[in-house]
């Protein structure tokens, strides 16, 4: 029976020695929880902005598609066969580039990063033949 004493005794012992974190550590702790959450906000802030400039770019496009489709109608029958053909496909590429928009504002931080990099390629790819197709 002397064991739980003991036990007792040593415990009381040990935690009257510990003072907990010292003030160096409590600070370094708030200034690593300060540094993570102005980061999150700032990659925040640079998804808000690259969704509003997708979101215009994805709204110019709709445009130029829709421009292309008038100059299809008002063409001869090689030229609009030949544009509505390309106009077909570029609504489908229009189509998935809204489709990863809509998705993208759900996504979380790992597959934000793959979805810039994969948006941004299809969108210019987009871009690069819609301008050739208005030429």
């Amino acid at each position: 029976m002397i064991i739980l004493p003991l036990a007792f005794s040593v415990s009381m012992v040990l935690l009257a020695g510990y003072n907990g974190p010292d003030q160096n550590q409590l600070q370094q702790q708030q200034s690593a929880s300060s540094a993570n959450e102005k980061a999150g906000r700032m990659a925040a802030a640079d998804r808000d902005a690259y969704l509003k400039t997708a979101r215009r770019d994805l709204d110019q496009l709709s445009e130029q598609i829709e421009a292309l489709k008038l100059k299809a109608n008002k063409s001869g029958t090689a030229m609009r066969a030949s544009l509505e053909k390309k106009i077909h496909g570029f609504e489908d590429d229009h189509k998935n580039l809204e489709e990863s928009w809509q998705q993208a504002k759900d996504a979380g931080e790992s597959s934000w990063q793959e979805f810039k990099l994969s948006f941004t390629a299809s969108m210019e790819k987009l871009k690069k033949a819609v301008h050739n197709a208005t030429r």
